[in-house]
């Protein structure tokens, strides 16, 4: 493919993508409104304060809930391998 060509056809998709026709047809898909969408924090975007030890990983569900009223986590298991056979912890 040619260099002209090439930059065309990029310039052509990404006008397609910005217009909102394909945006509306996506989101008849969707079981609910963009609005409405629920999000979650994964563990590692906080995973420095808790290998300094300024938040304890244990402590994640409550600092996501409380700190940043998000109501689901996603937990990363590096963080955890000091109680990798620790029964007592996992109860």
């Amino acid at each position: 493919m040619k260099r002209r060509s090439f930059i065309s056809k990029s310039l052509g998709g990404a006008m397609v993508l910005m217009t909102p026709g394909p945006v509306k047809a996506v989101g008849q898909y969707l079981d609910s409104d963009i609005s409405a969408a629920r999000i979650s924090l994964a563990q590692w975007s906080l995973h420095r304060s808790f290998e300094k030890g300024v938040l304890n990983a244990a402590d994640f569900a409550s600092i996501a809930r409380d700190t940043y009223q998000i109501p689901a986590v996603e937990y990363v298991s590096s963080l955890y391998s000091e109680y990798a056979s620790d029964e007592k912890f996992w109860e």
